[in-house]
């Protein structure tokens, strides 16, 4: 049988009848050993629980779940999301329309674009790779030397290297060492709990430094004095070692959530300081303008 239109799935049974199999327009699942030699599209999912041959394979139209050895030589695109679980090859590879989740070493030299999240948790090489539309989580080692932009979040969890990424469109939260060298966009928190350069992202100017804080629904305007250290960046939360209380909006003093007393014209310290370029950590939180202060 050359075409299915619908759904096939491949047993032991059957595998023998569909040798000359070119095409299934709805979902494939391999639960037996499966050679395909003529095989070129799937239409729907492609479920691979054991091991399958597909040498002339250029598509699949939904996901592709890899639970067993593939060998797709040809395979230029997967439409929905891809899951790899076992060795996979896919040398001609360039799209991912939607998730890619890696929990078995691969490799895709010319992938360019995923569409989804993806999900580092082996060794991956993506030479070509330039962008991960939404979140990218790397929990194994992972190179991505073109990769210039992640329109989620960015956790990073082992070692990363991405040379050319410029933004980030989320979060991104540093649990191992990371350097980006040309990182210049944060659109979300950034949380650091190991060694991380920036050199290129935008820190808080030195000097005397205004800043604004929201206790309940009352505004102190601080002044973090030069002398004192700071981290954080223009248009989020920052912290500041120690400040002093210029205006309090209504009042002489204020209180914050966690019990900081705030008095107009005395310095307040918060109860240690974290340098770590850290959002949520010690520190006198505050943000640079009155605005974002009274937004939060």
């Amino acid at each position: 049988m050359k075409t299915v239109d619908g759904n096939l799935i491949i047993t032991r049974e059957n595998a023998a009848e569909y040798a000359e199999l070119e095409m299934v327009t709805g979902d494939l699942y391999v639960r037996a050993d499966f050679s395909a030699p003529v095989l070129t599209s799937v239409g729907g999912y492609l479920y691979v629980h054991a091991d399958f041959s597909a040498p002339v394979l250029t598509s699949v139209g939904g996901g592709l779940s890899v639970r067993a050895d593939f060998s797709a030589p040809v395979l230029t695109s997967v439409g929905g999301g891809l899951s790899v679980h076992a060795d996979f090859s896919a040398p001609v590879l360039t799209s991912v329309g939607g998730d890619l989740s890696v929990r078995a070493d691969f490799s895709a030299p010319v992938l360019t674009s995923v569409g989804g999240y993806l999900s580092v948790r082996a060794d991956f090489s993506a030479p070509v790779l330039t962008l991960v539309v939404g979140n990218l989580d790397v929990r194994a080692d992972f190179s991505a030397p073109v990769l210039t932009s992640v329109g989620g979040g960015l956790s990073v969890r082992a070692d990363f290297s991405a040379p050319v990424l410029t933004s980030v469109v989320g979060n991104l939260d540093v649990l191992a060492d990371f350097s980006a060298p040309v990182l210049t966009s944060v659109g979300g928190y950034l949380y650091v709990h190991a060694d991380f350069s920036a050199p290129a992202l935008p820190t808080l100017p030195d000097g005397d430094l205004d800043g604004w804080k929201k206790c309940g629904s009352t505004i102190v305007h601080l002044r973090v004095p030069t002398e004192a250290h700071r981290v954080g960046r223009p248009g989020a939360k920052c912290r500041a070692e120690f400040a002093d209380v210029v205006e309090i909006a209504g009042s002489n003093d204020a209180t914050s959530e966690r019990g900081g007393v705030y008095r107009v014209g005395e310095r307040v310290y918060p109860d240690s300081f974290d340098p770590l370029l850290t959002i949520c950590s010690n520190g006198i939180h505050f943000f640079m303008t009155r605005k974002e202060a009274q937004d939060y």
